[in-house]
């Protein structure tokens, strides 16, 4: 059993949802980057996704997008973001969520990308604008690699689309909480419990809210459903934006934040009339 499966085995048992805090590899460098690592793993951490830079990066919030254009600023390469997973392997034996974007994987050569990360200690990968239709030779070089490749659900996914994505996926799926691109916001929709409910019926996956989740209300809601776990990238990056000059208070600012938000992670059925609706 590879480690994303056995880590949501674990948490179901547990009675937990996963926390799945993500960062923008090499903002604000790579070094720091890798200390952040350390503290959300120590923190509490479930896993960690790594959202690549991109310089259209059409899925992502003015945060991101931000955290984005700083690391292309400075100049860091792909071949050397993708090898630095080597060095968090080093650090963590979380699962590390991967997220790139389509034309980077085809530029850097999809069989050389998909090969690169799961040699460095990477588990899972989504092409983020890759549509199911065009996932293809995707999926192909990441089967070659032995790499775990997912997709998206939002809102406005037909039941018919979700079935052909739930047969696609590896490992897990992505479930976007609310129309439109990444970023926190002050709650998380109700539709996230109907989407989550269509979904379960055509796939046994493991279900990951991300898109909007920052608080933990935001958590606890989320336990309350059907949802096998949440991501909170946007506000993460918030954190390490806002900290950036002042390294001891950036560590531990994130470690407050993730414990936090862990503490909110454990289910109580009776405490979100959501969960009755599933």
């Amino acid at each position: 059993m590879g480690r994303l499966a056995s880590t949501f085995e674990r948490l179901h048992a547990r009675g937990e949802i996963a926390f799945i805090p993500g960062i923008v590899p090499g903002d604000p460098s790579l070094n720091m980057s890798l200390e952040i690592v350390r503290v959300l793993t120590a923190a509490g951490a479930d896993a960690i996704e790594l959202s690549y830079s991109f310089s259209d990066p059409v899925a992502d919030g003015v945060t991101l997008q931000a955290a984005h254009t700083r690391v292309l600023a400075g100049g860091l390469r792909k071949e050397r973001a993708y090898r630095w997973i080597e060095e968090v392997r080093a650090v963590t034996d979380l699962p590390l969520l991967v997220l790139e974007y389509g034309n980077c994987i085809y530029q850097f050569g999809m069989d050389r990308f998909y090969s690169t990360l799961a040699d460095c200690g990477a588990d899972t990968v989504i092409a983020i604008d890759v549509p199911l239709d065009e996932a293809a030779d995707f999926r192909a070089a990441a089967a070659r690699a032995g790499i775990g490749m997912s997709f998206f659900v939002s809102p406005s996914t037909t039941d018919e689309r979700v079935r052909q994505i739930a047969g696609a996926a590896q490992d897990w799926i992505y479930v976007v909480a609310v129309p439109g691109v990444t970023g926190a916001r002050a709650r998380v929709e109700e539709l996230t419990a109907e989407l989550l409910g269509r979904t379960h019926r055509f796939t046994q996956l493991p279900l990951v809210v991300g898109f909007g989740v920052a608080r933990p209300e935001h958590m606890r809601r989320l336990a309350a459903t059907s949802a096998d776990g949440a991501i909170s990238s946007s506000a993460t990056v918030d954190l390490i934006h806002g900290h950036r000059d002042r390294p001891a208070v950036l560590l531990s600012e994130l470690d407050r934040y993730v414990r936090e938000m862990k503490a909110a992670s454990r289910r109580d059925p009776s405490s979100d009339p959501l969960v009755h609706s599933l």
